[in-house]
């Protein structure tokens, strides 16, 4: 991390995650990283507490209407933030600021540790998302002069899904459908902004790659018929709910049709057109940020984002490569389990060619497997966690508009539980889906992964509810990945190809500390990339594009997948020789889960807290 950005970022709570010095900051520090000053502290009472927060987290829902929506606050359906324009951008940091000072006279007043310990996580929240605007960085990590990729994750995507009505956007009366048709229109505002930001990323020579834009391309081809059967954004009109009459019915599809065809259809046609003759011939012949004027900066901002840590680049990447090591070792082990007499790149060959590892005709065989897989662990679950969601899940493939494009991801539920959460999985070809990791994706994406990391803690009631609007990545991904560890516990890997499956997939984590710092900071090609992942780990050509391409579009999300795992077994580790006999794995999990999402600092902390107490009693 570069001097100036340490500067924006050593606010209170990223002291100790910036590296400042505590005696040249005259504070003193809690045992959560939150630092008090030694001014006179005001009573507050446990309104004003509350008020703060509930505050927050309203002021949360206008600047991001579509994160309300998913939580279910309907009285936001109808809007669109323009968040690439200067007017909200200035207005954001403003508000941040004001923010900043707010929480911190809550902390300088006299609470209670448990409220010391909640403003811990807002303050570094907030401190974080004022460093990212002042880079250009939006939530979600969304580089302002990089609105749209490749990536499923990019916001025009994520509108497909609310379009379809397969999302978090209700269609259920009237009502709602006038919402959308509003949201509509705020969304071709957001496309025009997303162009001109675009344009001045060509001025500024700082695009995105080629073989990035290459990519995107071909995927508005859907977006720019006006067949309802291929436009996606036609979609909430295949089938309304009773309450609709039919006449409300044949006014609405007239009204959609012709927003849709006159001004959503000539946008995405622009835009289309335009990368074709203009940007393409002005993108980065470069695969990473550090080809762009700043990018280094940018980088090292989303490092610390993403893995709430004060890791460099360098340090991530060398702890990739030992990862990769330590993991070859046990892949070597399963071969010779196997009786797989071949090398190990032979036997990754096996693995991605054989037919016995891809045994599906249909999608829906594919989603019924994963099913299986809930089935058998089913029974073992209590035994390793007393606390568990009501919220339901369930199992889809990804639009497949965007399979080729995408890898397996979870959508959650919102506040009231009643929509469930959804695990989506990438099939592009059910022919071509290879069985092998099923067991270890289950458990990432669904159970006990991110379906019960996600949603307990929507339906937790001592969970703030900005909270609940986050994803702070290391948490909520180092937890998934590391729920991949407890395959055995519950019944799975019994097959040790399966297991091997659940080493892939430990495995990608530990690659992708190796490539996302090699193609970000030491000027990897894709191609490299994609060449390193195929070298370590049994994975096809297609898939290793994915999955190089995502983290070219997302720098540094995919390093805090394993650096969160790595930081949870440390933690479990600590507490069972801290404990000895008396370490209950069981209340170790609940431990996690019931706190929420946080930084890893914060979350260290906790346990350590948690250990003191198992001590005393």
């Amino acid at each position: 991390m570069n001097k100036d950005l340490k500067k924006v970022v050593c606010g209170t709570v990223l002291m100790l995650l910036a590296g400042c010095n505590p005696a040249k900051q005259a504070v003193s520090v809690a045992t959560t990283g939150v630092a008090t000053t030694g001014v006179a502290t005001t009573k507050v009472t446990a309104t004003d507490y509350a008020t703060l927060l509930t505050d927050y987290a309203n002021w949360r829902n206008e600047v991001d209407p579509v994160a309300a929506t998913s939580m279910g606050y309907s009285q936001y359906n109808h809007l669109f933030a323009d968040n690439l324009s200067d007017r909200y951008l200035n207005d954001k940091t403003s508000s941040l600021k004001t923010w900043q000072a707010r929480v911190q006279a809550m902390l300088d007043a006299d609470i209670t540790q448990l409220q010391k310990d909640e403003l811990a996580i807002l303050r570094y929240l907030i401190d974080t998302q004022l460093a990212g605007v002042e880079l250009g960085i939006q939530p979600g990590t969304m580089y302002t002069l990089h609105p749209l990729h490749s990536y499923h994750r990019s916001t025009h995507h994520e509108f497909v899904k609310l379009a379809r009505g397969t999302g978090s956007q209700p269609f259920n009366n009237k009502q709602d459908y006038a919402d959308f048709l509003q949201r509509l229109v705020g969304f071709k505002v957001w496309l025009m902004s997303a162009q001109s930001r675009m344009e001045e990323a060509v001025a500024l020579n700082k695009t995105l790659p080629r073989k990035i834009i290459i990519k995107m391309i071909p995927q508005f081809e859907p977006w720019i018929s006006n067949d309802p059967a291929i436009n996606p954004f036609y979609g909430s009109l295949s089938q309304f709910p009773a309450g609709v009459s039919e006449q409300d019915q044949r006014q609405i599809i007239a009204d959609y049709s012709r927003f849709i065809e006159t001004d959503l259809i000539p946008v995405f046609a622009l835009m289309k057109r335009y990368l074709e003759t203009e940007y393409l011939a002005h993108a980065q012949v470069a695969d990473g940020l550090s080809a762009i004027e700043g990018g280094a900066d940018l980088y090292a901002f989303l490092v610390q984002y993403w893995t709430t840590t004060d890791m460099t680049a360098e340090a991530l990447h060398q702890r990739g490569l030992s990862e990769v090591a330590r993991i070859t070792e046990e892949m070597l082990s399963v071969k010779s389990n196997v009786g797989f007499e071949g090398s190990l790149p032979e036997f990754f060959t096996f693995i991605n060619t054989d037919p016995q590892f891809f045994p599906f005709n249909t999608i829906d065989e594919v989603i019924q497997r994963h099913y299986q897989s809930w089935e058998t662990m089913a029974p073992f679950v209590d035994a390793l966690f007393s606390i568990q969601p009501k919220t339901p899940f369930e199992i889809r493939p990804v639009d497949a508009a965007i399979a080729n494009a995408a890898t397996a991801n979870y959508d959650g539920p919102n506040l009231d539980g009643t929509r469930a959460g959804i695990f989506y999985d990438a099939i592009p070809d059910a022919t071509q889906y290879n069985s092998f990791a099923m067991e270890s994706l289950f458990l990432h994406e669904a159970i006990p992964g991110h379906h019960f990391q996600i949603a307990l803690e929507m339906e937790s009631v001592d969970i703030p509810v900005y909270r609940k609007t986050m994803n702070f990545g290391a948490f909520s991904e180092g937890w998934a990945l590391y729920t991949e560890s407890l395959g055995k516990a519950l019944g799975l890997y019994t097959d040790p190809y399966q297991y091997m499956g659940r080493l892939q997939a430990e495995m990608l984590r530990a690659a992708r500390l190796v490539v996302d710092t090699g193609l970000h900071t030491k000027g990897w090609t894709r191609e490299q990339a994609i060449e390193y992942f195929r070298d370590v780990m049994p994975i096809s050509e297609e898939e290793a594009t994915v999955h190089i391409e995502r983290y070219m579009v997302r720098p540094g999300q995919a390093l805090s997948y394993k650096i969160g795992e790595l930081k949870i077994q440390a933690l479990r580790k600590r507490s069972e020789v801290a404990l000895g006999d008396s370490f209950n794995l069981t209340d170790f999990h609940d431990l996690i889960l019931a706190g929420g999402g946080m930084p890893l600092i914060i979350l260290e902390a906790r346990v350590e807290q948690w250990i003191e107490s198992q001590i005393k009693h």
